[in-house]
């Protein structure tokens, strides 16, 4: 349970990241605007340790976290043209939606967010708020004795587990997030195309400062899905179900509600 609670709290923070629609050419390393044996060699030559520095986010083109032979691989593919992906993106749709739907929404500093989180093979509806440097998340878990609709408040830097039904929290052993409204900048990686049931979705990967991988799925504009690979290679998922300005204020005061020690009865 500690484990869901805890991938709930780290995809709550996607939108910190910043996600800015851009135009790149895959595997362009060298960024002189074209892809060729160039920047395959200059890969190779940074995978055996001859190059200390590199373009990381262009290099690794297929997302893995290590830049190896396989990267290099699929820029020679590119060069010769038998590489069968989308190369650049006409990224006008990601960019105008999020300016206009997405950025007013960030920059208020308190907005809600309906999702379902899937961990493990675990999907979690849940209900995200964020006020400032504040968070409230609201979810149904199992404890020992019942299964419970429960919220997981972060205030003022402390982490608590909230039993609104029975009116009493108690302080949480889950580790609260450094930052809520923070300004991490994730770094641009590559845009692609992803067929799927027909649908054609638009893929933004961005690599945050942590090592994971952030990628921000589009459909028709409209922003449907985010995956998060750790560094460590583990992947949570995080379906957008509704994404709108504003909060409920009652979810962030604990006034009438009773301590008690609840993390025991956590399974």
């Amino acid at each position: 349970m500690k484990k869901i609670l805890s991938a709930v709290l780290a995809l709550s923070l996607v939108f910190s990241l910043a996600v800015s629609a851009q135009a790149h050419l895959l595997g362009d390393v060298d960024k002189d605007g074209s892809v060729n044996s160039s920047d395959a060699l200059k890969v190779l030559s940074y995978a055996v340790g001859l190059t200390k520095t590199i373009d990381e986010g262009r290099a690794d083109v297929n997302i893995d976290g290590t830049i190896n032979s396989a990267d290099a691989l699929i820029i020679l593919q590119i060069a010769v043209g038998s590489y069968q992906g989308e190369l650049e993106i006409d990224d006008d749709l990601i960019t105008t939606f999020k300016k206009d739907n997405i950025d007013p929404i960030l920059k208020s500093g308190k907005y809600t967010l309906s999702t379902t989180i899937i961990s493990n093979g675990t999907g979690v509806p849940s209900t995200i708020m964020v006020s400032g440097n504040n968070m409230s998340v609201d979810m149904t878990v199992d404890m020992k004795l019942i299964k419970t609709s429960c919220r997981l408040l972060v205030l003022d830097g402390k982490c608590y587990l909230v039993i609104p039904g029975l009116k009493v929290y108690g302080e949480s052993n889950v580790t609260p997030p450094s930052s809520i409204s923070g300004t991490e900048k994730a770094e641009y990686v590559k845009s692609e195309y992803f067929e799927n049931n027909g649908k054609t979705y638009i893929i933004e990967t961005y690599k945050a400062s942590d090592g994971s991988i952030m990628q921000y799925y589009f459909l028709d504009g409209v922003w449907k899905t985010t995956v998060k690979v750790a560094a460590d290679g583990t992947s949570t998922t995080q379906r957008i179900d509704k994404f709108e300005a504003g909060v409920n204020e009652a979810n962030f005061s604990l006034k009438d509600y009773k301590k008690v020690n609840l993390d025991n009865y956590l399974k």
